[in-house]
């Protein structure tokens, strides 16, 4: 069934700390800067010297990949807001010039940040739950190797951060650990690392999942300063959406930086955990362009239908959805007819405009499959 999401007083409590974590304390409520606009008009250029102001104040508090993937999102929707977040601002009037008919001006901008703030976090707030909050699995071997009797032993800092990652942008359906140490103890991991599409399929079915995410993780032994021990990490995934069969490349992240602590074992784990960070601010993005004119395969069964002329009916109907855009009969058989629809829709948009239909109710919904009855 399709699952509803991180709703009400803790959806608003996740989003506060990870704006809290993303822009700072809201103590600080206002930034100044220094920028340039033009225009036809002193008024024009004012104005676009307004916007790249509040563009430039969110793009230094903007600091997640995830985010920055959609920066542009968030700026297209605050320039018919951009003077509500200036309080102030200053022309340098002895910078002002004209080239070619257009005027250059330059300001210094007071930017109050903190509806800038709640108005991003609005923007960026639920992705999971705009994308029907996808079932997804995220199955991270990782492994450190010991420098002396290169052994390995297994953790989850890495799959925790990624998971982590995936709840603060709005992904509340994850797997549960019990399954997912299923898939992670026999060989399902490897054949779903090496592209298995057969693999990926049979999890689908058993485990009615949308996403995967499947990789392993190394922590690594750098060397000794002083007190200090150094540790650095790579980890490499892919990313796998079963609904289509695609299969993503693998990618592969290390740290820039190694981690230094006075235990062994924490570096290696804080290692880890940066790595899967970064990998998860990928795939949160990886998840983002899937939905974004995708066309996706959704499985229609309707019941109780008298006769064929029907079926007929319903499709001309479907076909007439937006979004929608190819409608097949699989089977028509007992009452029962197999449809399968090729949309860019979600599958909760779908059966929205499914319900809306004379006779038609929605009795079962997930996130490829929608079941409804002909009353």
């Amino acid at each position: 069934m399709y699952g509803m999401g991180i709703k009400g007083k803790a959806s608003r409590q996740i989003t506060f700390l990870l704006l809290l974590f993303l822009f700072g304390l809201p103590s600080v409520q206002a930034k100044q800067v220094t920028v340039t606009g033009e225009g036809i008009s002193r008024d024009e250029a004012i104005n676009d010297a307004l916007r790249r102001a509040v563009e430039q104040v969110l793009g230094t508090m903007v600091e997640s990949e995830t985010l920055v993937e959609n920066f542009q999102i968030v700026v297209d929707r605050i320039y018919t807001k951009a003077q509500g977040y200036v309080t102030s601002y200053r022309e340098f009037d002895a910078e002002r010039r004209v080239m070619d008919g257009i005027v250059i001006v330059k300001i210094e901008a007071i930017v109050n940040t903190r509806p800038l703030i709640s108005d991003a976090g609005e923007i960026f707030e639920g992705l999971g739950e705009r994308m029907g909050d996808p079932r997804i699995t995220v199955v991270i071997s990782e492994k450190r190797r010991d420098r002396k009797l290169n052994a390995c032993s297994y953790n989850s800092a890495g799959e925790i951060a990624i998971i982590r990652k995936l709840q603060d942008a709005g992904f509340s359906n994850i797997m549960d650990r019990a399954q997912i140490d299923i898939i992670r103890d026999n060989n399902n991991q490897i054949a779903l690392f090496n592209g298995d599409r057969a693999t990926a399929n049979a999890i689908k079915t058993r485990y009615d999942v949308d996403y995967i995410i499947v990789g392993e993780a190394f922590s690594e032994f750098l060397g000794n300063s002083g007190k200090f021990v150094s540790c650095s990490a790579v980890m490499e995934a892919r990313f796998i959406q079963t609904d289509t069969g695609r299969i993503g490349a693998i990618e592969n992240i290390s740290l820039e930086r190694p981690v230094a602590n006075i235990s062994e074992a924490t570096a290696a784990q804080i290692a880890l955990r940066n790595v899967g960070d970064r990998m998860g601010d990928h795939f949160i993005s990886e998840l983002q362009r899937s939905a974004q004119n995708v066309q996706r395969s959704i499985n229609l069964t309707v019941t109780g239908i008298p006769d064929f002329s029907r079926v007929t009916e319903l499709i001309v109907n479907l076909n007439g959805i937006r979004g929608v855009n190819d409608v097949r009969s699989r089977g028509f058989s007992g009452g029962v007819a197999e449809i399968e629809i090729r949309a860019t829709v979600l599958a909760i948009t779908l059966a929205g405009k499914i319900s809306g239909m004379s006779g038609l109710e929605v009795t079962e919904l997930s996130n490829s499959a929608i079941r409804a009855a002909m009353r």
